[in-house]
């Protein structure tokens, strides 16, 4: 199994670029990918609408180098009653993009009829089954297209905590996107998700968060937009999650997957140079790097007391 360190991907939500009409300053693809290459990185999610297909050149410079796509992310939308109002064609040609852009994963969120996140959903008991089928016809389209589905826990969707995930996978081939952020302001431990269903997480986000704004959030004293402009989300190892715990478990687990920087910003204007976003990406780097040897360690010490116990 290839090291942690090699398997680390970025993603544009990272530098502020996001979906989300209203969300603030979006920095241009050229700059952004700039910015992941300078760092080593060696592969991104692809960002809202196709966000590096953008500009040509961009993705040019791509193809030319050793950087990947490896995942994009899709929010589906369903209605009650109703269920999934996007149309398997339209899923065909989103999917279609994904994978002439090289990626491996969608990563779905499953979001009402608006996709600002802002208010917290919930679900009937009946409504579930409405889920489950929306779910099998993205896995399908998916599927045709060589993609493998993930569900992604969201703040402001139907599916949000670990409880959701379960319910929503259950009778389902679909994997998991471990999200620890979101998981951690819906009010869970992330690491109880991979305690419960070590098999279904295929793909990992990786934030840090500040638990007592996001205690905030989940009681409707600040807005969720509110919180990330005031530094929800934190450089891994500067929050409230054990994010040393979370991966140590994953890659004693035998997880092969991406950890994806995926820390959620807004930004107001374009930053200088050498300044902005990165420098809190390059601090989780950092976290990861000097984490890779602890886990390395932990391994060892774990073969060693298989071997000990004759498993």
């Amino acid at each position: 199994m290839n090291p942690m360190t090699e398997r680390i991907a970025a993603a544009p939500i990272s530098w502020g670029v996001s979906e989300v009409p209203g969300w603030g300053h979006q920095m241009k693809p050229g700059r952004v990918f700039a910015e992941m290459r300078s760092l080593g990185l060696q592969a991104s999610e692809l960002g809202p609408n196709g966000y590096f297909a953008c500009d040509p050149r961009v993705i040019k410079g791509m193809h030319s180098s050793d950087f990947s796509i490896m995942a994009g992310f899709v929010p589906i939308t369903l209605r009650f009653p109703g269920g999934m109002i996007d149309s398997a064609e339209s899923l065909n040609e989103t999917f279609s993009r994904l994978k002439d852009a090289g990626a491996e994963f969608v990563v779905l969120a499953v979001a009402g009829p608006t996709t600002d996140y802002q208010s917290r959903l919930s679900l009937k008991d009946d409504d579930w089954s409405l889920v489950t089928e929306a779910l099998k016809i993205v896995e399908e389209v998916a599927g045709a297209n060589g993609l493998q589905a993930v569900l992604h826990p969201h703040f402001g969707t139907f599916v949000e905590t670990a409880r959701d995930s379960l319910k929503a996978i259950e009778g389902s081939d679909i994997g998991i996107c471990l999200d620890t952020g979101h998981l951690a302001l819906a009010g869970d431990d992330p690491i109880d998700l991979v305690s419960l269903a070590p098999d279904k997480v295929l793909h990992v986000h990786l934030k840090d968060l500040d638990a007592a704004l996001a205690a905030q959030v989940r009681q409707g004293a600040v807005s969720y937009q509110d919180a990330i402009k005031q530094g929800l989300y934190r450089p891994l190892g500067q929050g409230d999650i054990d994010i040393e715990n979370i991966i140590t478990r994953l890659e004693l687990a035998g997880y092969e997957g991406w950890y994806v920087l995926e820390q959620d910003v807004a930004i107001s204007q374009e930053p200088s140079l050498g300044e902005g976003p990165v420098l809190d990406v390059i601090e989780s780097l950092e976290f990861l790097t000097s984490l890779q040897q602890k886990i390395g360690t932990a391994t060892i010490s774990a073969e060693k007391s298989d071997v000990s116990l004759g498993r």
